[in-house]
């Protein structure tokens, strides 16, 4: 009814495993001498011929690559413009403002209203 759990294996089947194992080590088949033949000859069929050998062209390194990304020297001139800029912005930064969109507007009105009032009074 319940199983009895040996511990200790049997030394007599272990015996007969390593026998076997021992046996099969030294028994490696041989694929027959036709097969051999027809896997060479198969794949001689598909190898091309020596002849045809194409040359592979020398990569670009990355540098070469980042370079033709940003679109050559006029990419790089664009973005050293960007930068310069972009500092220029950085250490002399304008007051930040507090208007929103549309009083921008209007005080862009009132300018053209003052610049148009000049103009007409000959200023």
């Amino acid at each position: 009814m319940t199983d009895q759990r040996q511990d200790k294996p049997d030394k007599a089947a272990g015996a007969n495993l390593d026998a076997v194992f021992a046996m099969a080590r030294e028994q490696v088949p041989q694929p027959p001498d036709a097969l051999m033949q027809a896997i060479v000859k198969d794949a001689l069929s598909v190898q091309p011929p020596a002849g045809n050998v194409v040359a592979l062209s020398p990569r670009r390194g990355v540098f070469a690559e980042i370079w033709a990304t940003m679109g050559g020297l006029a990419g790089a001139a664009a973005l050293a413009a960007c930068l310069v800029v972009g500092f220029g912005l950085g250490f002399v930064a304008p007051a930040p403002s507090t208007d929103d969109a549309v009083s921008v507007i209007v005080d862009g009105a009132d300018l053209l209203d003052d610049i148009q009032l000049d103009m007409q009074l000959g200023g």
